[in-house]
């Protein structure tokens, strides 16, 4: 995995991804490294301690999850345009 490969956001809306790899980040926060099946682009977005490492849905603690898995996300902006992790589902 190289962060490099990966951008900083996501599709808007619901999307397949697959989960790549995870990493610390600086802030409390464990950063996500996603592929979209659709499209193939790599993206990564973060969830926060404050949130115990779940979208805004509150449905996956990704502190748990493992790198391989297959998730069906919904992902918006937020007013000042920044990525907003909405919800994820595993699919199985």
């Amino acid at each position: 995995m190289h962060p490099e490969n990966y951008q900083f956001g996501s599709p808007d809306g619901q999307w397949i991804g697959r989960l790549d790899s995870k990493q610390w980040g600086k802030n409390m926060n464990l950063i996500l490294y996603f592929t979209d099946e659709a499209t193939g682009k790599g993206c990564w977005l973060s969830v926060f301690s404050n949130d115990n490492y779940r979208p805004r849905d509150g449905q996956i603690n990704f502190k748990e999850e493992e790198p391989g898995g297959r998730y069906k996300l919904n992902t918006g902006r937020s007013p000042k345009g920044n990525p907003t992790f909405l919800g994820a589902t595993k699919i199985e």
